[in-house]
């Protein structure tokens, strides 16, 4: 997964906390209604194209790939860790003091989008 330091950028400010969203300025859910650029979360979003893994089925088809041989390398309301530019599916590496945790708050067809966890 590449993350550019232009997108860590607009995740987060200077002092390393998350930059508010700049469709609802950072309210999400509190003026009734659901963002659809923040997914009501309030923070800055980005987006990135989707990674994918062969699946273990070998593409005779099963629930997770749907008989296309590849699946979603990870799914929405997974944590992603960025440690040292490498990226990490936080549930299988110990949490490190100074990384930036992100998580995936919606998908497309082609991409995810992720905010600050």
């Amino acid at each position: 997964m590449q993350i550019t330091q232009n997108k860590i950028k607009a995740l987060i400010d200077e002092k390393g906390k998350a930059r508010k969203c700049p469709k609802c300025d950072g309210i999400g859910l509190w003026l009734g209604y659901k963002c659809h650029i923040c997914n009501g979360s309030g923070k800055a979003t980005i987006s990135i194209p989707k990674e994918w893994v062969i699946c273990n089925c070998g593409g005779k088809g099963c629930t997770e790939c749907y008989g296309k041989g590849k699946r979603q390398k990870y799914e929405v309301g997974d944590e992603i860790k960025i440690e040292n530019g490498k990226v990490y599916p936080s549930k299988y590496a110990p949490l490190l003091i100074g990384e930036l945790k992100l998580k995936i708050i919606s998908e497309t067809e082609n991409e995810w989008r992720l905010c600050v966890a």
